[in-house]
């Protein structure tokens, strides 16, 4: 009989000196609790589980791996997880598996190897973790969606044909929500350009709206802003800002708000 396996893969996310101790129960099987004991180096690259191993993402150490069978209603538990991590080869600043503020206090990963990458614009040197089955992730990464709105950074990610969101919560987004947001984003149309004089807002954007894909390597970031009863956006890199109808940043943010 052949069977499938699935991993449950944890680190932190950042560059350590310390460890981690942590006491899951693995699975629950068919109502017997398998209890094991699992030490995270604070090291381990979660990335190295996906395509391409540690060599081609970044190095560091192999992730700590539970393996399991996988069956309906099974449930993985961290019941105690204890130890500290600190910041850049010996900080004096150290902080739990919940993460703190060290590095600059913001999170912002790159997708690798096939898997996600994760951003959270509050903590850094955080644990996460990531299942993962068989045959295993797939390069290139999920494609990643980020929306700067109201002061808030939003982030989706999509994995094959579904959407979630990762930031500033991790939930599922529907995928019709979804769909009526990338569409009214990519129906924007520049009616005009407005040259260097022209005032735009776009020095405080009330929306900026990133896009990362091929695994995370290439991205295209769009500002957009309102001056007066005009609406206005500049793709990064750009000298030019487009003057939209402001009818078209109007279904945007109502797309926005739908999704949120």
């Amino acid at each position: 009989m052949r069977l499938t396996m699935r991993a449950f893969v944890f680190v932190f996310v950042g560059c350590f000196i310390a460890a981690l101790t942590g006491s899951p129960p693995s699975r629950a099987a068919y109502g017997q609790a398998v209890v094991q004991t699992v030490t995270v180096d604070a090291q381990a690259n979660v990335f190295a589980a996906g395509v391409g191993g540690l060599k081609a993402n970044g190095g560091g150490k192999k992730p700590t791996v539970i393996q399991f069978e996988p069956f309906k209603k099974q449930v993985l538990w961290f019941t105690n997880i204890v130890g500290k991590v600190s910041c850049c080869s010996g900080g004096s600043t150290f902080n739990g598996p919940e993460g703190g503020t060290n590095a600059g206090g913001s999170t912002d990963i790159q997708s690798s190897g096939g898997i996600s990458g994760i951003i959270d614009k509050n903590r850094t040197m955080f644990l996460v973790g990531v299942f993962i089955g068989s045959p295993g992730p797939a390069a290139p990464g999920p494609t990643r969606l980020d929306v700067t709105y109201k002061g808030q950074t939003l982030a989706f990610q999509k994995d094959k044909d579904a959407w979630k969101q990762v930031a500033p919560a991790s939930k599922a987004a529907d995928s019709a929500k979804m769909d009526a947001l990338l569409t009214a984003l990519t129906n924007t149309r520049a009616n005009s350009f407005a040259d260097s004089r022209t005032a735009t807002g776009l020095e405080s954007p009330e929306l900026a709206v990133t896009v990362k894909y091929e695994d995370g390597q290439k991205q295209e970031k769009v500002s957009f802003a309102r001056k007066g009863t005009d609406a206005f956006a500049r793709r990064e890199g750009d000298v030019s800002a487009a003057k939209l109808d402001a009818g078209q940043l109007d279904a945007i943010e109502k797309a926005l708000d739908a999704v949120k």
